[in-house]
């Protein structure tokens, strides 16, 4: 193999690689089971196990030589065989100036390729030349793939940012969707309520119109009652006027009565010292009279009668 400044047998295949298609490349992992250990266990598809993951692992198994590289170049040639008959007759100075018209055609790595295999020093300079595309290239690629990926994980920011966006959107119209039913709600309860509200106006109203009623009904009870009051102060007034003048006349009455208690007591005092002085006297008299008729009982007639006629005399 040619060998070249600051460019490593790993380098050349590597480049060798990248120009095989993927359904090439993932051939010997899906052959070995110890191959498909190294890469973790991801599944065998472009997705999950790219190219930049498994061609540092073939490169590997190639020097190792665990892997025939002949396979590999096999598959190569059939696949860029137009390039192959393309360059075979031609002399390096035709190969010069075909090389733009193959770039355009074909990535410069299977140019690269194409003349490697050949091993024949009068390409160093076209390789050299090409290597030095591929670089630029693969600066442009490392860039491309910095911006790739930057623009992968913003996509991927922007499909997390979307999901949440969805999933609050979906929060969005199930809230609102409950914020309408929650208001249709309240617009029934504020329905029901003006009803009752409009009830309660009405009842308010009959109140005070009932209000009003009473409010008369108590003004015309009040003069009413103010009328009879009057009345019966008036006639209590008159009622109290005969009681005092009543009170008077018993007092009165009372005085007399007093007055005729003590008089009929004097009366009684006279009449018993009236009869204690006739008692004294009928005594005195009685006395003398036994006497009397002790001693003229034979003498004269007595008249009890007479006697007594003449102590009634003596008393006048």
């Amino acid at each position: 193999m040619l060998e070249f400044k600051n460019v490593t047998e790993k380098k050349y295949i590597d480049i060798f690689l990248s120009t095989l298609p993927y359904d090439v490349l993932i051939k010997p992992f899906k052959k070995n089971t110890n191959l498909q250990k190294k890469l973790a266990g991801f599944r065998l598809i472009e997705s999950a196990s790219p190219p930049k993951k498994i061609i540092p692992i073939l490169r590997e198994e190639i020097l190792k030589g665990n892997i025939e590289e002949e396979m590999f170049i096999k598959e190569w040639e059939k696949i860029y065989a137009d390039l192959v008959r393309q360059i075979q007759p031609l002399t390096l100075e035709k190969i010069e100036e075909k090389v733009p018209e193959l770039l355009s055609l074909y990535k410069p790595e299977v140019i690269f390729s194409a003349l490697l295999f050949s091993k024949d020093e009068s390409y160093k300079k076209i390789l050299q030349d090409l290597l030095d595309v591929i670089e630029g290239e693969k600066e442009k690629i490392e860039k491309n793939i910095e911006g790739q990926e930057a623009i992968d994980k913003s996509v991927k920011i922007n499909k997390k940012l979307l999901k949440e966006i969805e999933k609050l959107r979906k929060k969005l119209i199930l809230q609102e969707k409950k914020n309408i039913m929650e208001i249709e709600r309240l617009t029934e309860k504020i329905k029901e309520q003006e009803g009752e509200i409009l009830n309660y106006k009405n009842k308010i109203s009959q109140l005070e119109k009932e209000k009003e009623m009473l409010e008369e009904r108590i003004e015309k009870i009040g003069l009413e009652f103010e009328k009879r009051m009057n009345k019966i102060i008036e006639n209590a007034s008159s009622k109290e006027r005969q009681a005092e003048n009543l009170k008077i006349l018993v007092n009165r009455l009372l005085v007399e009565i007093q007055q005729q208690k003590i008089d009929f007591n004097n009366a009684l005092l006279e009449i018993k010292e009236i009869l204690s002085n006739i008692e004294e006297k009928t005594n005195f008299l009685f006395d003398n009279t036994v006497a009397q008729v002790a001693v003229t009982k034979e003498e004269q007639e007595y008249s009890l009668v007479e006697d007594l006629s003449r102590m009634l005399k003596i008393i006048d």
